[in-house]
């Protein structure tokens, strides 16, 4: 686990708020050079804390069906399992899970036809019981901004002092 200081937490709330934000304006924001920001920003892609993406709205780019998929696999397939899932282009999201999947999903597909093949292509392959899948109606809320979490985290710590 990578130790974060003020200033990385910081860093990624901006980029959390506006993935744009100019590293000067931050720099001038917390007190410290643009040099700083940079060198900071760096580590953080370097340790694999952020990665720079954009999240896009399926529907308004025409993927009609997205879904969440629930795989049921054999018990020691579950890891070789989400691996070869991760490789489908369909395929946003893979995690290993408790419950009643072993792999969840994020599936986005331009119709349930094709929804429906991604899933046949999923449920092909060796090691797999079965699957369930939640089809979304309207997305309220897409966000993995942790950096309030971060910052609410640091809050309690001094707390505790």
């Amino acid at each position: 686990m990578i130790t974060l200081d003020q200033t990385e937490i910081k860093i990624i709330s901006f980029l959390q708020e506006d993935a744009r934000f100019p590293f000067v304006k931050m720099a001038k924001s917390l007190g410290v050079t643009e040099g700083t920001i940079r060198r900071k920003f760096n580590r953080l892609i370097k340790h694999g804390i952020i990665k720079t993406t954009a999240i896009c709205d399926p529907y308004a780019l025409g993927f009609d069906a997205p879904a969440f998929v629930g795989v049921r696999a054999v018990q020691n397939k579950a890891k070789s399992l989400a691996k070869k899932i991760a490789q489908m282009p369909e395929v946003q999201f893979v995690a290993l899970t408790t419950g009643d999947y072993e792999i969840m999903t994020h599936v986005v597909a331009e119709s349930n036809k094709l929804l429906f093949e991604i899933l046949i292509k999923i449920s092909d392959l060796d090691g797999v019981m079965g699957t369930n899948t939640f089809i979304m109606l309207d997305i309220y809320k897409q966000n993995w901004n942790l950096g309030n979490i971060l910052n609410q985290d640091k809050i309690k710590e001094k707390e505790k002092k």
